[in-house]
């Protein structure tokens, strides 16, 4: 049976708050019952003391106001039965005399009789002489069980009526407590289920600074972890996809690619011209392409460590930037590159990084297109163990949509675009203990990317 986080918050402290009411309620009857007694007493003790004097006058007038202060009622009955003095009652014949010390000193609330219609308290006293012989007459006291009551009452019922109000009050905060709690619970049980489909939306937080909103925060920041994650895997399986598609179709290109060279040295061996090198031209060209696409297949077998060469790269970007001239030239884009007269030695993968540095470059040339006068900086210089290579160029940038996602795989706002190229050479600087970064500075963009340098021996 399901018990709810109301009930469970809610049902134990009524339970405790009802037993510390009964509890306090049975000794506060005890303790009020005992107190109204022992005053009652105590008060007819000292009038019973005033009557029981000899020399005090047992009339009526006397025993009415004696009435009038003490709330019971007198009857001084003779010692045949006759009835010679009254504050009011009368009593039967028959009434028991219950008798006390002369004094009237221990006198007490005796049994209840009835009489005139009236409940009453009984007590009796017999009277005594100035000579201390006996008087032939009985007092009878009789306090009226209303008045008790009453008294009863008026000092039991108000602490009774501010416990139970103190139970109501408390039931009611309680009661809202627990439906606020086991709301937010609620709310966030439902965030929790929403979070298992799949939605990764911010998780609304409570307004109360508690314990309530950091379990929501708590969740917030599984649901932007997950979020997170998920993203992380649906790149992932987009790289293995391109991965294994891109595997396949190198394959199918290297065969293609290596009948085509095959079939050009045989044409070549029977048709070849004196001083035409075109056939030479594309051998290399074929070959190139073999190269590349075999090195693809090699890159794509998970495991496979790339091999690093130590190299200076000052004379590996100049490589790279004499490639890429003739089309920064078509593009009517200035370059500007000066190969630095030290040397440089890094421990590198050399194809990468001509891809990687390439990619730059034409991503540079693509950027100044659209500008009147553009212009391309390659610049390469030792910062203290690391050697960084800048290329900058005055384009316009990238755009928001993919400013803050640059090297994230397929992220590009080029129509032909595959967003390939930036992603491959963030690989590349990560797997060589490297970096790259881009930057917006005075009307540029700047690429930098840092390699460590080897050790001199």
């Amino acid at each position: 049976m399901r018990y709810s986080l109301r009930n469970q918050l809610l049902l134990p402290l009524l339970a405790v708050a009802l037993a510390s009411l009964l509890a306090v309620g049975l000794l506060s009857a005890w303790w009020v019952t005992t107190a109204t007694r022992e005053r009652i007493e105590t008060q007819l003790a000292g009038v019973v003391r005033v009557l029981a004097d000899p020399r005090f006058p047992l009339t009526r007038p006397v025993l009415e106001q004696m009435r009038d202060l003490s709330k019971s009622e007198f009857v001084v009955v003779g010692e045949s039965g006759e009835q010679l003095a009254t504050s009011g009652p009368s009593l039967d014949a028959t009434t028991p005399s219950r008798e006390l010390p002369r004094d009237g000193s221990q006198i007490a609330l005796g049994p209840r009789i009835e009489t005139g219609g009236r409940g009453y308290y009984h007590s009796s006293l017999r009277l005594a002489t100035a000579t201390g012989k006996t008087r032939p007459a009985v007092l009878h006291v009789l306090y009226p069980t209303d008045e008790y009551d009453s008294a009863w009452r008026a000092a039991f019922v108000p602490p009774l009526l501010v416990g139970l109000l103190s139970i109501t009050g408390v039931s009611l905060v309680a009661t809202i407590v627990a439906s606020r709690v086991a709301g937010v619970g609620r709310r966030l049980g439902r965030e929790v289920r929403r979070l298992a489909t799949g939605d990764f939306s911010p998780v609304a937080l409570p307004n109360r600074d508690d314990e309530l909103r950091d379990l929501a925060e708590a969740i917030d920041q599984t649901a932007m972890q997950l979020a997170s994650y998920e993203q992380q895997v649906r790149e992932t399986e987009k790289l293995r996809t391109a991965n294994l598609l891109g595997a396949s179709l190198a394959h199918e290109m290297r065969n293609v690619a290596t009948g085509c060279r095959m079939a050009l040295d045989l044409h070549g061996n029977t048709c070849s011209q004196p001083g035409d090198d075109t056939l030479d031209v594309a051998r290399r060209q074929l070959s190139l392409m073999e190269t590349r696409l075999r090195r693809f297949l090699q890159l794509a077998k998970p495991g496979e460590s790339l091999p690093r060469v130590a190299v200076d790269i000052g004379q590996v970007v100049d490589e790279i930037v004499n490639l890429a001239r003739p089309i920064a030239k078509h593009a009517r884009t200035s370059f500007e590159w000066q190969r630095p007269i030290d040397s440089m030695v890094v421990a590198i993968d050399r194809e990468e990084f001509v891809q990687s540095v390439l990619n730059l470059l034409l991503n540079a040339i693509d950027a100044v297109r659209p500008v009147e006068g553009g212009a391309i900086a390659v610049e390469l210089a030792a910062r203290g163990l690391q050697a960084e290579l800048i290329v900058s160029d005055n384009g316009p940038g990238p755009s928001e949509s993919v400013a803050a996602r640059m090297f994230e795989p397929f992220v590009t706002d080029k129509p032909e675009g595959a967003g390939l190229g930036l992603a491959g050479a963030m690989r590349f600087a990560g797997q060589h203990a490297g970096g790259l970064q881009w930057k917006r500075t005075n009307g540029r963009t700047q690429f930098v990317m840092t390699l460590p340098l080897e050790k001199e021996t």
